[in-house]
């Protein structure tokens, strides 16, 4: 008999929610439309999505939301070819084989106010927080906004 707690779905409602708070929070993280590339845009995330795994309650990325240069944020979306690269299993294997326990997310994609986002939602981890251990080289190439 398993002991890995059974994973949390998301309703649409929790989706719609996710997207349209007003910013971020100690749950909830916006990132400007970005692309799963297996490259540096993935080791950016995978840094946020180990953070989630090691907080509280865990938390949610949503892909297609900008912070603006006041600090509000705009639903912009991401296009079809984007959301088709966040897989839940290929992000699963990149992101675990970097980090010494299981990091357990999924992905969802949602349509929401005639634009489309992906959602990673990311659990707490269950006894043993997630350490990196498989360093990344870093091309230069990553088509990402940075808040710096």
């Amino acid at each position: 008999m398993s002991t890995e707690p059974k994973a949390f779905v998301p309703s649409s409602e929790d989706l719609a929610r996710w997207i349209e708070l007003s910013g971020e929070s100690e749950f909830v993280d916006a990132k400007a439309p970005i692309t799963w590339d297996g490259a540096d845009a993935s080791a950016c995330l995978a840094k946020d999505i180990a953070a989630f795994a090691n907080s509280r309650d865990g938390g949610v990325i949503v892909i297609g939301k900008s912070e603006n240069g006041d600090g509000s944020f705009s639903l912009v979306g991401i296009s079809a070819e984007q959301a088709s690269a966040f897989d839940t299993t290929k992000i699963g294997q990149w992101v675990n084989a970097r980090f010494s326990q299981p990091i357990r997310q999924t992905c969802h994609q949602a349509e929401y106010d005639g634009r489309r986002f992906v959602l990673i939602v990311v659990e707490e981890f269950n006894d043993i927080p997630s350490l990196y251990i498989k360093s990344f080289q870093a091309t230069g190439k990553a088509n990402i906004q940075r808040p710096f």
